[in-house]
């Protein structure tokens, strides 16, 4: 008899989250992110843009293992504990979502949860200590994270649905 294949509920259940990382092409920047920290650990999901995927996947494992021995990632806040580089956390804005959290959104869809999760964003700095939402962040920096704490506007949310059609 052939194995089924393994699905994103199966490694959720099975690991208690799981890691998605997208590839950039070049006008946009490769990111990160969670699926099931909501499901298993009542915590937002994380996303991070702008690294290489071990050293983004690393940090998400880091943070998750701090998830597990309670600590919580989920207000505004620097954390130096991190990495040897301080990051800062923001809040995700919903109409964010459906832009970056595809296989999140079909998890919970299927959860029976639709729409039913939050999400923080982690960032890095630049050589200097500042983040993008810093005035003078380096703008290769600024380029690589955007800023996932900004509403996307009616018409935006818009044009990408009819991008799918």
């Amino acid at each position: 008899m052939d194995e089924l294949p393994v699905t994103l509920v199966d490694r959720v259940a099975k690991f208690g989250w799981v890691a998605t990382a997208v590839s950039g092409d070049g006008e946009h920047p490769s990111f990160i992110y969670t699926t099931g920290l909501v499901a298993t650990f009542d915590h937002p999901e994380v996303i991070i843009f702008g690294l290489e995927n071990r050293l983004a996947y690393d940090i998400l494992a880091l943070v998750v293992s701090d998830i597990r021995a309670d600590k919580r990632y989920s207000s505004p806040a620097l954390y130096a504990d991190l990495l040897t580089a301080p990051m800062a956390l923001r809040p995700v804005h919903p109409t964010q979502h459906m832009f970056y959290f595809g296989d999140t959104l079909g998890f919970y869809r299927l959860q029976g949860r639709p729409g039913g999760f939050t999400a923080v964003q982690l960032f890095w700095s630049d050589a200097a200590g500042l983040f993008p939402f810093d005035a003078a962040c380096a703008p290769s920096v600024i380029d690589a994270q955007p800023r996932l704490y900004i509403a996307r506007t009616p018409r935006e949310i818009q044009e990408f649905l009819d991008g799918l059609t």
